[in-house]
């Protein structure tokens, strides 16, 4: 169980920098194309996990249904969780091709040509809601305890 401390120390890794910035438009250097693309592994749509509840209840779990809530949860918290660790050790990972990038101020350059800024991704990361310090401690327990959707353990 994570400290009060630590739980803190988790919440301000993820607090956009509050210091001015120049417009992502404006940065020199930037092209508008290639700046802050993010692909982020979608949130479960509660839509599904309500269907998942009521063939439970209802004495016919939809096993199939099971395995793809239970693959998109997993991929998401992996991603998130992976990507947090990322932030708290002062590193980005390009979303295109997936090289690791120092935190910078400014512009960040990828040797594929995307480009990123810290409070871009530390924006995007927020918005779209990814797990990050709480999960931490969730998450391995996941795979420990064999609750690991079986698909993503075969790969």
């Amino acid at each position: 169980m994570a400290s009060r401390k630590e739980k803190a120390r988790n919440k301000r890794l993820l607090e956009p920098d509050t210091r001015a910035e120049e417009p992502e438009a404006l940065l020199p250097g930037s092209d508008p194309e290639k700046l802050n693309q993010f692909s982020w592994i979608p949130a479960l749509p509660p839509a599904e996990l309500r269907r998942l509840y009521r063939s439970s209840a209802n004495g016919m779990l939809d096993h199939d249904l099971l395995d793809q809530v239970g693959i998109s949860f997993y991929l998401r918290c992996k991603q998130g969780v992976e990507e947090f660790k990322l932030i708290r050790s002062g590193k980005l990972k390009c979303h295109h091709c997936g090289s690791l990038l120092l935190k910078e101020e400014g512009l960040m350059v990828c040797r594929c040509g995307y480009q990123y800024t810290y409070k871009g991704y530390i924006d995007s990361f927020n918005a779209h809601r990814m797990p990050g310090g709480n999960a931490l401690h969730i998450f391995p327990s996941l795979r420990r305890h064999g609750l690991a959707p079986k698909r993503i353990l075969k790969k």
